[in-house]
């Protein structure tokens, strides 16, 4: 056995020769590239590999990828640099034959170079001579939806000549020898049709050519010639006397924007009046896989708008709109990461695609019986992100999930592949599952849930029964930092070592009050202080309290959110507190609790979490109620005692706590205070060395409700807040607010140069001059050479007193921060961090390895390989 296990590196290579080359062909784009990237991962194994035979195919497999990681990389830059030495340097015309050449040559590349479906209808409208109603047809798209898109292309065409050219004067003079050729009886010059031909590698007519030039000449040089008087509508060379016509308005130095008018042969009587030009912006970003190598052929879209992505994935589209999110369009593939864009961001979108299975199933209990409202959700793999040489700030996870019905069967009809991934089946009162997703199509899935094993010793068991002595199912058992839910005959049972703390136990359910009950004496030894069965019997229904809320004028106040300022902490649903009142009042327990029952450490620590959130629906974890139209509310769920209540407007977020209002109460008056607010609020954002720092956003909130609690292996701290108004700071950095609450506030800092910041607001500061200091944000990645000197998994950050900094994984409306980052194969992945990390701490199993002195910069990806 031992033979076999471990091998010469020449016998195990050549057993192992083809499998390395059929993996290459699925990672490279071509055969020759297989061939070469295959051939640079065998001589990488004979410098040094894994002699154990069971270890070899992972390592070598881990190699082939980061090699063709490399090389798409690699090719990617070339390609860049090619093009750019590709670019014929500026020279001035000697002769205007020449010229006209170049024109025709440049007029024909920028036709070819539009995104689609611009480049489309526009070849088909001037090459083709096609009417816009043939078009239309072809395309299946509306005659005014072709109008619109051939006047926004031919925008694009004259904005580009205008930026090449250095404006519009100077391609026009370059034009006007181009259309003198083409007068009645005229030919156009079979040099100038040759150098289009030949450059642009379509065939094109001398006709067809022309009449896009006039097009772009009349819509400028009619109105340069005209200054500031009134609009002209210029039709498009080449429809058809019973075509609807695209009558192009321009306004000075604009692009024209479309109208439909009435067909050719009806006058127009009145002058076309002018329409606010569109602004295009160009969007640039690429398509992966789920593994980050890049997709090429692939369409991208939002809408109307698509582009097919070319060479190492990249795709380039031109929008109006102020943002898009980018999916992947193609049949047989899903988006897994949607490429999300804003005007003026500084990152690329990425759009992740993965191949689309068709996955269905049931999940059942142990006996086979369905289980209903389970929730069957695909669970990404933890070193997901690690496996992209790209930032993914500028792409948005997208989510898979589903809900059994009364045959406890789930679909999901197009689910991602992707490698590692799991499916995670949880329903509330039953054991969590995981299985391996599916890497191709499975139709009959069985996913079997059991109820939580609890020990012969070492637990605490018992009953809950109602008001009338019945056995209460689903009832909600709290011990410490444990919690379950009571079966079919109301028994349950908990672990006192998950427990912890282990003094009270607490019953609640949705419709009864909670009842409570202390342990009856002292732990000694092995004697738990408990009986061996406790009973635990809830009271009748919960209490209510109704009112009315009104402004500081006695008016009635519609919409303002009243909540429990002082609810009834009782335990932990997984990793999330609760509150009796939630729970009584039949609240839903929120999804996230249930499913972070699964996530719970194994052992006890001082770990810390936190997680914050948009108010969202009312739930157990925090119950409100909003007024109506007349200012009246009722919150339920009440134990019998006094409660203070926390009124808000959620537009103002000015709000106030009432005095303690006894439950059952029905005539509650609550007055909202006259508005304490600063008017204005001044502020500048500088960077640590004190410079302004331009494009910052500035975010005013509240929290709406938070809790800090002890959970089963540390801390949580579970922040809802609501968010009012967000400005951008100036080119100073400056910014203003008006009308902040002085209580309650804090300003959220962001941008795609800084590390996401949150300020409380102080009742003291000077509102007009208040002065935030933000770090400079770096994007990093950490390569670890295979097979090298190193064993290490993990990576962490400290700045140069020593102090660790928070990893950060950001993405579009979500900040992941980390005290230490994975390697998967060797990587990272790309990640962020303040510029003030000094020092890259290298682990192994939480142990320190190495420690390593880096500097990074801002404004690009800092590699760094070991």
């Amino acid at each position: 056995m031992a033979g076999e296990l471990h091998q010469r590196p020449e016998d195990l290579l050549t057993g192992h020769v083809e499998w390395v080359r059929a993996l290459a062909r699925r990672l490279a784009a071509d055969p020759d590239s297989a061939e070469d990237l295959a051939q640079d991962a065998l001589v990488v194994a004979l410098r040094g590999q894994p002699r154990d035979a069971l270890r070899f195919r992972p390592w070598i497999a881990a190699v082939l990828r980061n090699l063709a990681r490399q090389g798409a990389r690699g090719t990617t830059r070339r390609e860049a640099r090619e093009e750019l030495a590709a670019r014929p340097a500026a020279v001035e015309p000697t002769d205007a034959l020449v010229e006209q050449v170049v024109l025709g040559r440049e007029l024909a590349q920028a036709v070819l170079d539009l995104p689609e479906p611009y480049r489309t209808v526009l070849i088909l409208r001037f090459w083709e001579g096609l009417p816009p109603r043939e078009i239309a047809r072809r395309t299946g798209a509306p005659v005014a939806t072709v109008n619109s898109r051939i006047t926004r292309a031919l925008a694009q065409i004259r904005v580009r000549l205008e930026h090449e050219r250095g404006g519009r004067a100077s391609w026009l003079s370059a034009l006007a020898p181009l259309l003198e050729t083409a007068r009645p009886g005229s030919v156009l010059p079979h040099l100038a049709i040759g150098g289009i031909v030949v450059n642009a590698k379509i065939v094109l007519s001398a006709l067809a050519g022309v009449a896009l030039a006039a097009v772009l000449w009349g819509i400028s040089a009619t109105r340069a010639s005209e200054g500031n008087s009134s609009d002209v509508a210029v039709a498009p060379v080449g429809g058809t006397a019973d075509a609807p016509r695209a009558e192009l308005a321009t306004q000075a130095g604009g692009a024209p924007s479309e109208r439909v008018a009435p067909a050719a042969s009806a006058p127009v009587s009145q002058p076309v009046a002018a329409a606010q030009p569109e602004v295009l912006k160009r969007v640039t970003g690429r398509v992966l896989d789920v593994d980050g190598l890049p997709l090429s052929g692939l369409t991208v879209g939002q809408g109307d708008l698509s582009a097919r992505a070319g060479g190492a994935g990249r795709f380039e589209l031109e929008t109006s709109a102020a943002s898009v999110e980018l999916s992947v369009l193609d049949p047989g593939w899903t988006t897994v990461r949607a490429g999300s864009w804003h005007a003026g961001a500084a990152i690329e979108p990425i759009v992740v695609a993965g191949r689309s299975l068709d996955v269905r199933g049931e999940v059942v209990d142990p006996r086979g019986e369905p289980l209903q409202d389970a929730r069957v959700q695909l669970v990404m793999p933890s070193t997901f992100g690690a496996r992209f040489d790209e930032s993914l700030e500028a792409s948005r996870g997208r989510g898979w999930s589903a809900t059994t019905d009364a045959h406890g069967r789930f679909a999901f009809p197009g689910l991602p592949r992707i490698g590692g991934a799991k499916l995670r089946a949880v329903l509330e009162g039953w054991g969590t599952r995981d299985v391996p997703a599916p890497e191709v199509d499975d139709v009959g899935l069985r996913i079997e849930l059991a109820r939580p094993s609890i020990p012969l010793v070492g637990a605490l068991r018992g009953r809950v029964l109602d008001e009338r002595g019945d056995p209460l199912p689903q009832a909600r058992v709290f011990l410490g930092l444990a919690s379950t839910l009571t079966d079919d005959r109301g028994r349950f049972g908990l672990e006192l070592a998950r427990a912890v703390t282990a003094d009270r136990i607490v019953a609640v359910k949705g419709g009864h009050r909670s009842a409570a009950l202390d342990r009856p004496r002292e732990p000694r030894g092995t004697d738990t202080g408990w009986p061996d069965e406790v009973e635990l019997v809830l009271a009748g229904p919960p209490l209510t309290i109704r009112g009315v809320v009104r402004t500081h004028d006695g008016k009635p106040k519609a919409g303002a959110r009243v909540s429990l300022s002082d609810p009834t902490p009782i335990g932990t649903i997984g990793m999330m507190p609760a509150n009796a009142e939630g729970i009584a009042a039949g609240m839903r327990v929120p999804p996230q609790a249930i499913e972070s029952e699964s996530q719970v450490p194994e052992t006890d620590g001082d770990n810390y979490y936190d997680q914050f959130m948009r108010v969202g629906p009312p739930t157990a974890f925090w119950n409100f109620a909003q007024t109506d139209a007349e200012g009246r509310f009722e919150i339920g769920g009440l134990d019998d005692r006094t409660y203070r209540l926390r009124v808000v407007d959620p537009v103002s977020l000015c709000g106030f706590t009432s005095t303690p209002i006894d439950a059952g109460s029905t005539t509650a008056d609550l007055k909202l205070p006259v508005p304490v607010v600063w008017p204005e609020l001044i502020g500048t954002v500088v960077d640590d060395a004190g410079k302004p720092v331009a494009g910052v956003d500035v975010l005013l909130v509240a929290e709406a409700y938070g809790v800090k609690s002890r959970i089963f292996g540390g801390r949580t701290y579970i922040s809802l807040r609501d968010r009012r108004e967000n400005v951008v700071t100036d080119e100073k950095g400056r910014f203003t607010l008006r009308d902040v609450p002085r209580e309650g506030m804090e300003l959220n800092l962001s941008s795609e140069s800084t590390v996401p910041h949150s300020l409380p607001l102080e009742r003291g500061l000077d509102p007009a001059q208040v002065l935030l200091e933000v770090s400079l944000r770096c994007a990093f990645e950490v390569h670890v050479a295979p097979g090298g000197e190193l064993d290490v998994d993990a990576i962490a950050l400290r700045d140069a007193q020593g102090q660790k900094l928070d990893v950060l994984r950001i993405e579009p409306g979500h900040v992941n921060a980390y005290t230490a980052a994975p390697l998967v194969d060797g990587r990272t992945g790309v990640l962020s961090a303040s510029s003030a990390a000094r020092t890259l701490v290298l682990l192994r199993n939480n142990q320190v390895v190495r420690e390593v002195p880096i500097r990074l910069r801002g404004g690009e990806t800092n590699l760094i390989e070991l």
